[in-house]
């Protein structure tokens, strides 16, 4: 009988030993088979102001915004997994304002004088980075004498150019930059879109000076290369090209890279160009 006790008490002990090691080999299995979930925010704000020179352009830094994989990513027996979402949320607020036409009737010289002033004639260039309103006037003296197709923008690219050209020609002179091989804005043009200016505020002026037509087969060089340049690329615009439409459009590109392995930060890579 006594032998009989001993066995039943030594397979209860190995039973329950048996038991044992597997309670603990699934809290083992458990550990690594359990996931844990640690999410982090961060934002990252760009103003632009279209009256604001300044602001014209801002390249995109992100580090401000930088969200630092957590300490348990840096555990060595740690697989740590990214996901990134990225939520872009604009705000766009309008200002908006009626302008007189340069023939106004109703614009006294001094009305005139203070909503048209002068181009700045010691200034090497009036380009896409110049002040606001000098490159409204500028595209406006253009637009109402029939040379700009477009109304202004306050966005010097392709249109304004091709307008620039035909004014020179017309001219009889040109403003070229070889190295840019681009037509700009230059001090002769600014002093010629100055008188214009003036010439536009008599009613009368563009009845009486009709705007002759101006095509490619009128142009010499170096305006003919240049706007057939501009045609080609309004056509099929090159990906390294910086210039656009004058009309505003997209944002410029931003990549956005896969997230790496164990906590890499989403990287970004562009600039954010106001279009105004």
């Amino acid at each position: 009988m006594k032998r009989y006790i001993d066995v039943s008490i030594t397979l209860a002990v190995l039973v329950a030993l048996f038991l044992f090691s597997l309670a603990i080999g699934h809290a083992q299995e458990d550990i690594y088979s359990k996931e844990e979930i640690i999410q982090k925010e961060s934002t990252y704000q760009i103003h632009l102001d279209s009256t604001d020179p300044e602001t014209n352009m801002q390249k995109i830094n992100f580090d401000a915004a930088n969200i630092e994989p957590p300490a348990q990513c840096k555990d060595p027996l740690m697989i740590c997994d990214e996901e990134s979402v990225v939520n872009i949320h604009t705000v766009k607020t309008w200002k908006l304002r009626k302008v007189r036409q340069l023939n106004d009737p109703l614009l006294s010289p001094d009305e005139f004088a203070k909503k048209y002033p002068n181009l700045k004639d010691n200034v090497k260039e009036i380009n896409d980075g110049s002040p606001p309103d000098q490159k409204f006037i500028a595209q406006r003296i253009l637009y109402e004498r029939g040379l700009l197709r477009r109304l202004p923008t306050g966005k010097i690219g392709y249109e304004t150019e091709q307008a620039v050209i035909k004014f020179q020609h017309l001219k009889g002179f040109a403003e070229y930059d070889a190295a840019r091989q681009i037509t700009y804005i230059g001090p002769r043009t600014i002093k010629e879109l100055n008188a214009l200016k003036d010439r536009l505020q008599d009613p009368n002026y563009l009845k009486e000076k009709p705007l002759p037509e101006v095509g490619e087969k009128d142009l010499g060089e170096p305006h003919l290369s240049r706007m057939q340049k501009i045609n080609q690329l309004v056509e099929k615009p090159e990906a390294d090209d910086s210039k656009r439409s004058d009309f505003p459009g997209s944002a410029g590109n931003v990549e956005i890279q896969k997230p790496q392995n164990n906590g890499s930060v989403v990287q970004f890579q562009g600039e954010a160009v106001i279009q105004k």
